[in-house]
């Protein structure tokens, strides 16, 4: 990746997307795995360096082709889903991670009954997702055609009771500039979508809500200095009110 020809805002979601593998990396060490939601592999390959074996599922068929075919390794295993019945036996798994995966869920309760079926008793999932707070008003839904909703601390808590006993919610941060810049994007994108009567807004085409949000939410170039670093050491796990401090909530949870 040549940082030095991408914004701030580009390079910061990268390494934003980037961090939770970073961080499960030591984690995965020896393991059976399965990943939620691979897309193109890139990720898959990296965590197949330390893991036994790493099981990926999609419901993306371009996806699975992309990733057989340009990031196969000898200990993973592609395959594609329905969405809906993980296609593998009752405690198989030793860990289970979906990143940025459970907003686009219609069925999220039974997504996470699906995920602790799989896992082998002390078994742990990973999930991240982001945080409604910094991108939505009180009761909107979100203006991401693809995310079915976004949650907050509480609606995290009342999806995980009754199925997982043992859990944490913590959150995804980043450097004070960093962060600063993804919530102000995000805000305008939000703003700017907003201007359209709410009858536009639902029988226009996602795709076509997608393209204006990008249209009339343009990344200035004097907010988003092409020489400002960022890295993923500038992103952090915390566990202070992270309702409040978190770009994306970062979920354990242990069976």
């Amino acid at each position: 990746m040549k940082q030095e020809k991408q914004s701030l805002l580009a390079r910061a979601e990268f390494y934003r997307h980037q961090f939770p593998y970073h961080w499960i990396r030591d984690m995965v060490k020896d393991k059976t795995v399965l990943e939620i939601g691979f897309n193109e592999g890139n990720y898959t390959k990296e965590i197949s360096a330390s893991a036994r074996e790493v099981y990926a599922i999609d419901i993306s068929r371009k996806a699975y082709e992309y990733s057989v075919r340009n990031n196969s390794a000898e200990n993973i295993h592609y395959s594609l889903y329905n969405g809906t019945k993980i296609p593998f036996a009752d405690g198989m798994m030793d860990i289970v991670f979906g990143f940025q995966v459970i907003e686009h869920i219609p069925d999220d309760k039974g997504y996470l009954h699906e995920i602790k079926r799989v896992l082998k008793k002390g078994g742990t999932a990973i999930l991240t997702t982001v945080n409604r707070n910094f991108r939505l008003e009180k009761g909107q839904k979100p203006w991401n055609y693809l995310h079915v909703r976004e949650y907050d601390y509480a609606m995290i808590e009342n999806m995980i009771n009754g199925i997982f006993e043992k859990y944490e919610i913590k959150g995804v941060c980043a450097r004070k500039d960093v962060q600063e810049c993804i919530v102000r994007t995000s805000l305008e994108a939000n703003r700017n979508l907003r201007r359209y009567p709410s009858w536009v807004r639902i029988i226009l085409p996602g795709f076509i809500r997608s393209f204006l949000q990008r249209l009339f939410s343009p990344v200035k170039s004097t907010e988003n200095p092409e020489d400002t670093p960022v890295s993923i050491g500038d992103f952090s796990i915390t566990e202070k009110d992270p309702d409040n401090t978190s770009l994306d909530f970062f979920i354990l949870l242990t069976k």
